[in-house]
């Protein structure tokens, strides 16, 4: 064999050995492939139905507060009822303005005694007599003689008025100071009504405030919660090590926590709300 065979031969060994290596290549890059389209395909049918158990639970979770149907995909001042009804029961309801009620009244009544004060100086009076009410006088001027007289028996009625002269000077003043004082009340009950609007508008857009904030919180930690249980799943396949599935923990834990404080504040808020009017938070949502 010569030398030029040889070199001929090793060409063809070479060319064949990198036209099996390529077909071989090929074929696990296709299977890599095959396999890399399964993974995902798999992936997103399990993140589907991750993030639909989500939603029943956050659905569950958010919509079932004391009692209270919430729906947040509708703006939270469509779900309560109107702010002039609120302000209205707010105002049936205070013991404040019961309390200025029962000042008013009294200063009616105050005005109507003073009015008749004047009858406190009548006096009226009656008495009956009867048996021997003789009555024996003598004469200076004839001692030995002696007369008699007698007083009628039966009834005697009588009526005696004493009028004090302030009644004539003091008595229209008297009679003024009760009337301010009875007007002044009212513009105290006036002030107070004023004040519980007010409080009730800030209460009201302060609730409307938590809620928005609820809602917010909410949204978050349902996002959360998909990628935890995510992460979970993928620490399990060995795809993320354990310091990221921790990670995801932590942020899960300070998700709940101001998801929580978020529900308090608005389970503060209404209640609140409903304090002012008397009635259930419940009542409050149409």
């Amino acid at each position: 064999m010569t030398s030029g065979d040889s070199k001929l031969k090793s060409m063809v060994f070479f060319s064949l050995n990198l036209t099996l290596d390529q077909d071989f290549n090929v074929k696990n890059m296709n299977k890599r492939n095959r396999n890399k389209t399964s993974v995902s395909l798999l992936d997103g049918v399990r993140f589907f139905c991750v993030f639909c158990l989500v939603q029943v639970i956050f659905a569950i979770d958010s919509t079932a507060q004391e009692g209270l149907n919430l729906d947040f995909k509708r703006p939270f001042e469509e779900q309560l009822i109107p702010l002039d009804d609120i302000i209205n029961a707010a105002i049936e309801y205070s013991p404040t303005l019961f309390y200025q009620d029962a000042l008013i009244e009294k200063g009616k009544y105050q005005i109507e005694l003073t009015k008749r004060l004047w009858q406190n100086n009548i006096f009226g009076f009656g008495n009956y007599s009867g048996g021997d009410q003789r009555i024996l006088t003598g004469d200076v001027f004839n001692p030995d003689g002696v007369s008699t007289s007698s007083i009628t028996n039966g009834y005697r009625l009588g009526l005696q008025v004493n009028i004090p002269l302030f009644e004539f000077i003091g008595r229209s003043s008297r009679i003024k100071v009760h009337e301010e004082e009875q007007k002044a009340t009212v513009f105290k009950k006036e002030e107070m009504e004023l004040e519980i609007k007010q409080m009730v508008i800030q209460e009201y857009f302060r609730l409307v405030g938590a809620f928005e904030n609820l809602k917010i919180r909410s949204e978050g930690q349902e996002a959360i919660k998909t990628h935890y249980l995510v992460a979970e799943q993928e620490f399990k396949d060995g795809i993320i090590p354990i310091g990221e599935l921790s990670r995801v923990t932590d942020v899960m834990s300070q998700s709940r926590a101001y998801y929580e404080q978020a529900k308090f504040e608005f389970l503060e808020r209404i209640y609140n709300l409903a304090a002012y009017t008397g009635k259930q938070p419940s009542d409050l949502l149409k």
